[in-house]
């Protein structure tokens, strides 16, 4: 990987704006140890050390206007018990919070503001006020093209833009098996959006071997379509045989499932993995999320876990090897593995 710009500049009294997604549990103990909150502290302390000060951007869910709830006044103390001095501030109270010598200000989350998802350029601004340097670290949200992420970008020369730490951990990870995956190499994926994800799996038909999909896409009426068109590539489709039904609906796959797909699970070289079956905070309908977990713990496949909750149960049940990555990602790591291009991600490397 080309050198990361962040770790060349001068930064010792400048301003660097730090675009993170923090998109996760808000309530503790969740958030204090979620992925996304605990690799993005690397950069931070990296800038904070180099006696330079941060604007922190992130959105959080999709809220309609502003919503207490997902305000993200309630990070502030997560960051101050984390060595930062940070503080809370709306991107029109920037200028004045500027004037005092504080770690980090956190910007108020940028989804209560339609402009976000406008690419306006005049909220960039208002959002980098007087900021000298431009860091994207949310891997999670480089495949979208919004005003932090790409607009906010562009108003910085590109010597000036630079991916951060975390997201340099998440290519070293990614991008080998983006280039050249050993084979046999199974593609596992449910859960929600799952016509955005079926999508994205087509891009996989010329690199995976094998495609499971999984409940929240293996209902789907556009499924069959799919199914043909994997055939034409010699991609191999697997299927739920059984399902574990709560409430009339398909939770996750059933026992008989997992028990047929563990020899073929066991004998792959590589394994992408997300969409949680289940609910995390409902230990009962995750149990074969747990089981399927445990089986890529004792594979020798290179595993790549990714998506919040997914990551989220697979850190609760302990799930790790030198040989499994959780990634910060969700849909961005499935589209990134698969070829398409994330114009987050194109911004800060195009130089």
């Amino acid at each position: 990987m080309k050198q990361i710009p962040l770790l060349t500049w001068p930064l010792t009294n400048k301003r660097v704006f730090v675009r993170a997604d923090l998109n996760t549990e808000l309530t503790p103990p969740d958030f204090p140890q979620s992925l996304k909150f605990q690799r993005l502290l690397p950069t931070l302390e990296y800038i904070k050390k180099a006696r330079a000060r941060i604007v922190l951007a992130t959105h959080i869910g999709r809220p309609h206007g502003f919503d207490a709830q997902f305000s993200t006044r309630q990070l502030t103390h997560y960051f101050n018990q984390a060595g930062f001095s940070c503080v809370y501030s709306t991107p029109e109270n920037l200028p004045a919070m500027l004037d005092y010598n504080h770690d980090i200000i956190l910007l108020e989350n940028l989804r209560f503001y339609p402009e976000e998802e406008a690419q306006s350029n005049l909220f960039a601004q208002k959002i980098t006020y007087k900021c000298d340097y431009f860091v994207e670290d949310g891997f999670g949200v480089l495949m979208r093209n919004e005003t932090s992420i790409t607009t906010a970008a562009q108003l910085f020369k590109p010597e000036k833009r630079s991916m951060g730490l975390l997201v340099a951990e998440e290519l070293t990870h990614l991008r080998p098996l983006k280039k050249n995956p050993e084979k046999p190499f199974l593609v596992m994926v449910g859960g929600g959006k799952g016509e955005e994800k079926l999508k994205t799996l087509y891009h996989f038909l010329d690199k995976a071997t094998h495609i499971a999909l999984l409940p929240g896409l293996s209902e789907l009426p556009e499924v069959q379509d799919f199914i043909h068109e994997a055939q034409k590539h010699g991609t191999i489709i697997l299927m739920p045989e059984d399902y574990v039904i709560i409430d009339d609906q398909k939770i996750s796959i059933g026992p008989k499932t997992l028990k047929n797909w563990q020899p073929l699970i066991l004998s792959m070289q590589t394994i992408v993995y997300n969409g949680l079956m289940g609910f995390v905070d409902k230990p009962d309908t995750t149990v074969m999320t747990h089981k399927l977990f445990e089986l890529f713990a004792q594979s020798t496949a290179t595993v790549i876990i990714a998506g919040g909750d997914t990551t989220l149960a697979a850190q609760q049940w302990h799930i790790t090897s030198d040989r499994i990555f959780l990634s910060t990602g969700g849909g961005a790591t499935l589209s990134y593995l698969s070829g398409q291009k994330l114009p987050g991600l194109k911004i800060v490397t195009s130089n």
